[in-house]
């Protein structure tokens, strides 16, 4: 199943594998930089034909979350409404906590306490974990 993610200009197209985030693209309207596609090698293509401000990735080999979130890290703010959004769905197909479970610490909260956090899906600041519950 995809799932579509937006925050301002920015969008994302994504899906669930496993119970892991899969990036199919991200785009940002106005940015007239020519669509591309990252494979899972590192290697790109340019992809003239599809709409500017477009990345790609492979659709053979999802990249992980928390790798493209580095790759791209102007682009915060559309990966916290993706992980909202994750939260969201996983909560509705219920196989993550209802809104009434205590909420998700960020990474570094998390492991401050000793905690597990599983990496690449948990809010990066406290703003948004009490914005998921």
């Amino acid at each position: 199943m995809f799932y579509y993610s937006r925050s301002g200009d920015m969008a994302a197209a994504w899906e669930l594998v496993g119970q892991s985030i899969g990036i199919m693209h991200i785009r940002r309207e106005g940015d007239i930089t020519p669509a591309y596609r990252i494979y899972g090698n590192g290697s790109r293509t340019s992809l003239p034909h599809r709409p500017r401000g477009t990345v790609y990735f492979d659709e053979w080999s999802r990249p992980d979350f928390v790798a493209v979130c580095g790759q791209f890290p102007a682009w915060g703010k559309l990966f916290d409404a993706v992980r909202l959004d994750y939260w969201k769905y996983l909560r509705e197909l219920g196989i993550a906590p209802s809104d009434d479970a205590p909420h998700v610490k960020s990474d570094a909260a998390a492991s401050a306490h000793g905690e597990e956090v599983p990496k690449g899906i948990a809010p990066q600041d406290q703003r948004g974990a009490e914005m998921m519950a």
